[in-house]
């Protein structure tokens, strides 16, 4: 409650306000103090593309990427 405190300017009883009851309406000013919101970073993806440098292992990369394309052509043709 004691944060709430500070951020009031004003308040006043509107005595006249017609409400149908036998309270006072109450109007106050406050001052708000927004923080902007912090984004949350994306994490980013790291793929060791040191180990196609190896002959041996860009092959077999390729040969491996290229059956996965061709598995998703020949499925497709009906």
């Amino acid at each position: 409650m004691q944060e709430i405190r500070g951020s009031l300017l004003d308040t006043r009883a509107m005595r006249g306000a017609d409400a149908n009851s036998d309270h006072h309406m109450v109007m106050r000013k406050v001052r708000l103090k927004l923080s902007s919101a912090k984004r949350k970073s994306k994490e980013r993806i790291v793929f060791g593309t040191t180990k196609l440098r190896d002959p041996c292992v860009k092959e077999v990369f390729r040969l491996e990427v290229s059956n996965r394309f061709q598995a998703l052509t020949t499925d497709d043709v009906d």
